[in-house]
């Protein structure tokens, strides 16, 4: 059976990832440049979604009733960002450190990203919605 496998850095199977479409995040920075007065100034992270591994599994099992096979392999950071292409590796040396501090992570909120876009989705209506697409289904290993 083929699974999905995601790439955990540093080996932190049970740590929050902060996700959110790409579809969405245009409308948001949109917004943030239309409003730049209110903005101005304020560092603004844009998420829809924290979710583990495990929470991903369970939210694929509920939307396509099967058993999707998701496991987690640890890698370096620094090999994850040097899977990424090169401007990644270029931000992923920036911020390497920086990224999982309580600082920066206090910045992502749930609530801004809302406030900019009332009708942003959480990865689970991302799924939902993205249920019958044929490449996600293919990324899953589903027919």
């Amino acid at each position: 059976q083929d699974k999905l496998v995601m790439k955990v850095p540093g080996g932190q199977e049970d740590a929050k990832v902060m996700v959110m479409s790409v579809e969405e995040l245009g409308p948001c920075v949109a917004n943030i440049f239309d409003s730049y007065e209110c903005f101005a100034g304020h560092e603004i992270g844009l998420v829809t979604d924290f979710v583990t591994a495990h929470e991903v599994k369970s939210m694929l099992n509920d939307v396509f009733s099967e058993d999707i096979a998701v496991e987690t392999e640890s890698v370096e950071t620094k090999e994850w960002v040097e899977a990424r292409d090169t401007y990644m590796r270029d931000l992923g040396q920036l911020f390497a450190g920086l990224s999982h501090s309580k600082a920066v992570t206090s910045r992502h909120s749930l609530a801004k990203t809302y406030q900019l876009v009332p009708n942003v989705r959480s990865l689970r209506r991302w799924v939902e919605q993205n249920r019958d697409n044929p490449t996600f289904r293919e990324k899953l290993g589903l027919r």
